[in-house]
């Protein structure tokens, strides 16, 4: 307001009479039009759509190819590792250095290996979804645990789920198959696949 007062008197000093109504007509549209923006302005922050929103509508029109999501995803690997090793050289705190460390392994497993030797997303989704009836004879949904020294069957296994009544151990057909075979994962992953 105080700077449309200043620029009314520098203009009413110079302009003619005749055309100060319709200037104080337009000032008065102006203060009209900016109040009903601002008013709309709340409405209009609650129609957009969220962060994820945004993000998973940019990522289903289908513009992108494979190659471009993964470059997007070791840009942001880098900015988030960047960030992060500047607040543990300033903070020295523990769980800052424990997220720098998951962001280094993610960095690595996904963009230092050979794309032959590639895990995707999807083959850990496939493995993860394959019934442990699969790799263990299943009796009315139990078998003998190999955790331990089983007589009778204390392993449920309910498709690729399993739990132990007797060890309490428990997992998904990864684990199960990490354990037994005594595998990494991406070599659980690969073994599970092939089978």
């Amino acid at each position: 307001m105080y700077g449309q007062n200043r620029l009314a008197t520098f203009f009413s000093q110079r302009i003619p009479l005749e055309y100060q109504n319709e200037l104080d007509k337009a000032w008065e549209a102006w203060d009209e039009e900016v109040k009903w923006y601002k008013s709309q302005e709340d409405i209009w922050e609650n129609q957009l759509p969220n962060r994820n929103e945004r993000i998973q509508g940019f990522l289903d029109d289908g513009s992108l190819t494979q190659e471009d999501i993964d470059e997007f995803k070791k840009r942001f690997l880098l900015e988030k590792h960047k960030k992060l090793m500047k607040l543990y050289l300033k903070n020295k705190d523990k769980n800052v250095l424990k997220e720098l460390n998951k962001v280094r392994v993610e960095y690595k497993y996904r963009f230092e290996k050979e794309k032959n030797d590639r895990i995707s997303d999807r083959d850990i989704e496939v493995a993860r979804e394959t019934p442990l009836s699969n790799f263990v004879e299943v009796k009315n949904g139990f078998a003998l645990c190999p955790f331990h020294n089983d007589k009778t069957p204390s392993l449920k296994i309910d498709k690729n789920l399993f739990y132990c009544f007797a060890c309490n151990e428990g997992g998904d057909t990864i684990k199960f198959i990490m354990k037994t075979k005594d595998m990494k994962f991406p070599t659980a992953i690969k073994y599970i696949l092939n089978n």
